[in-house]
């Protein structure tokens, strides 16, 4: 319960400071409807450093594991920034996309869909969670084949993914 509670702190935090976020990672993939664990919260945010520096100066300590993370001084729970407009690595195809103060608390579902696909194509064997949350949540969500709003550069496999599940028999009822 905690995960939850320290994104939204973090972004009260940010909101009062004038700086958009958006909720991602497996925070975003429970809100989008489908129920599994996570460690840690991921925010998208325009300015990474700036972002940063603001929440050491309200008591957040750097996170030794990643770079633009921070702990949570109440919860201890490990908040890793996330680049608007970016990608964590040069091979991922899909940019994080450049939250607004227009913008929803999270990504919405179609850009949590061509992160995580994005962020498999770059890294198969790393990120294979990645393509297994975009799995469950086209059979949870019951998504169209031709969802609107797939980033391009992963719209082929959305679609190789979507009808993969689709060509298999579902099985007994659980």
């Amino acid at each position: 319960m905690d995960i939850p509670e320290s994104a939204q702190r973090a972004r009260a935090i940010l909101k009062e400071a004038g700086i958009p976020s958006l909720i991602a990672g497996g925070l975003a993939v429970q809100v989008h409807g489908y129920p599994r664990f996570t460690v840690d919260a991921d925010i998208v945010v325009p300015d990474l450093v700036a972002t940063h520096q603001i929440l050491l100066s309200h008591g957040y300590s750097p996170s030794l594991r990643v770079a633009t993370g921070v702990i949570d001084p109440q919860t201890k729970v490990r908040i890793d920034l996330l680049p608007g407009g970016g990608s964590l690595t040069p091979r991922c195809p899909v940019n994080f996309p450049m939250p607004s103060k227009l913008a929803g608390v999270y990504i919405s579902l179609p850009d949590l869909i061509g992160v995580k696909l994005g962020s498999f194509v770059s890294n198969p064997m790393r990120r294979a969670k990645d393509k297994a949350d975009v799995i469950e949540l086209i059979v949870r969500n019951d998504l169209r084949r031709d969802l609107a709003g797939i980033h391009p550069a992963v719209q082929g496999l959305y679609v190789e993914t979507w009808d993969a599940i689709e060509a298999e028999p579902e099985g007994p009822p659980s």
